[in-house]
């Protein structure tokens, strides 16, 4: 039976020590950092993992053989696979660099797993390539490589949402603004756009419009159908690439510039909030979305949830790459604290002070793990600015749009996930 199974073997050579190249195969913030979106992995022999993709495949398994600095022998089974096979990674010294060989055994015969046999394939060329570049720069191909459309905040409508807006009555995405010199903005797509198809697929979500973005790289040109003004309208554009800021070189001038980046959010967020009076926190720019109030609510929310994975990053434990900031019930619980806006902002620039401080306060042995420490500076100075941009948008329309009696809290917006740092638009 053995012998009518197939095997697909791959080679890298890393320029790296052995300790740091095992590593990444034995921590489930290792596996995150190169091959999957998330882990868990309790990496000893007989223990389990698993690992999940943000395009909704996933794999587990156990640790059936684990000798440290030598091998790691586990089973696997991905979501849709015919049956379970297996993968063995042998290690091996070569003075300041490590041979990694893989080995994915036990791949069934016949018509049902050949998909699988290529998916394999595929999967792990892309992976240790990757692995490579990360173990080696610190640079994440998946997200280097990743192009950008270049819009700074799309709103997700569903057909009666479109319908009432003036839209025809497709499901797709509202621009809410672009950024100058990107993709879209010399496509000619403008702030109150509506996309309803990208590449030929449809676009109902950011999710959606993310997973046909995965498939292309900078440069690569792509077709975008658009409404305006009740016009149907259509642009081709070359997909920009990712701008990158410059990454500071300790972790005391990492918490300096994550404090600029808050400083610049603060000003803007002072310009929209200035002359706020309190019957006006309930304001919301839709009965869909959060009022002013839950909005800094929410905001507060995230700043611990930043502490907490900052803290689960450095411990090699990033076992969930979700913030859970957009609970209504945690939301209120926040906003049952602090109920008017002095007390709001205080304590998100308390907040704020807080996710500053902890960065400063990081272990210097961060700096080692450049894989990590990148990652983390990326986070830290791309996503607050991206995220704060949509929230300001929609207070400011809330505010145009007058106060409003209505406390309930609206269904909440899909969690924020820190690695869409990853994968901003």
């Amino acid at each position: 039976m053995a012998g009518k199974t197939n095997q697909l073997k791959f080679k890298q050579t890393i320029q790296a020590p052995l300790n740091e190249v095992f590593s990444a195969f034995s921590h489930a913030a290792g596996f995150s950092e190169w091959l999957c979106r998330a882990a868990q992995a309790d990496v000893r022999k007989g223990g389990r993992y698993y690992l999940w993709w943000e395009n909704s495949y996933y794999a587990s398994g156990e640790f059936v053989d684990l000798i440290p600095g030598d091998r790691i022998v586990f089973s696997w089974h991905g979501r849709g696979e015919p049956g379970e096979t297996k993968v063995k990674v042998v290690f091996k010294p070569l003075g300041k660099q490590t041979s990694v060989s893989l080995t994915h055994f036990e791949i069934g015969p016949g018509d049902n797993w050949k998909q699988t046999h290529r998916a394999i394939k595929r999967g792990w060329t892309l992976g240790l390539e990757n692995l490579k570049s990360v173990l080696e720069t610190g640079e994440d191909l998946r997200y280097f490589h990743r192009p950008m459309l270049g819009f700074t905040s799309l709103q997700a409508l569903n057909v009666d949402e479109a319908s009432a807006m003036g839209f025809p009555p497709k499901a797709g995405l509202l621009i809410l603004g672009t950024m100058d010199g990107m993709c879209a903005d010399k496509a000619g797509l403008q702030t109150g756009d509506y996309i309803v198809k990208l590449s030929g697929q449809k676009v109902a979500t950011v999710h959606e419009l993310n997973l046909i973005l995965n498939q292309f790289r900078a440069g690569n040109k792509v077709k975008i159908i658009y409404y305006r003004n009740g016009e149907k309208l259509q642009s081709r554009c070359e997909l920009s690439p990712r701008p990158l800021p410059n990454i500071p070189g300790s972790l005391e001038e990492l918490s300096k510039a994550v404090r600029e980046v808050y400083d610049g959010l603060e000003a803007q967020l002072d310009d929209v909030l200035r002359g706020v009076r309190s019957d006006q926190m309930n304001a919301r720019s839709s009965p869909a979305n959060w009022s002013i109030r839950e909005t800094l609510g929410h905001l507060i929310a995230t700043e611990r949830e930043i502490q907490s994975w900052v803290t689960r990053l450095f411990e090699s434990q990033e076992a969930d790459f979700t913030l859970h900031s957009n609970q209504p019930a945690r939301i209120r619980a926040v906003i049952a604290a602090f109920p008017d806006l002095p007390s709001l902002r205080a304590e998100l620039k308390r907040s704020q002070a807080e996710t500053v401080a902890i960065v400063a306060e990081l272990p210097p042995e961060l700096l080692k793990r450049r894989r990590s420490y990148l990652r983390l500076a990326l986070e830290l100075l791309q996503n607050p600015p991206l995220h704060y941009q949509e929230h300001l948008h929609l207070m400011k329309v809330a505010l145009e749009k007058g106060a409003s009696a209505d406390t309930e809290s609206p269904e909440p917006f899909k969690e924020a996930r820190i690695s869409d740092v990853p994968k901003l638009n």
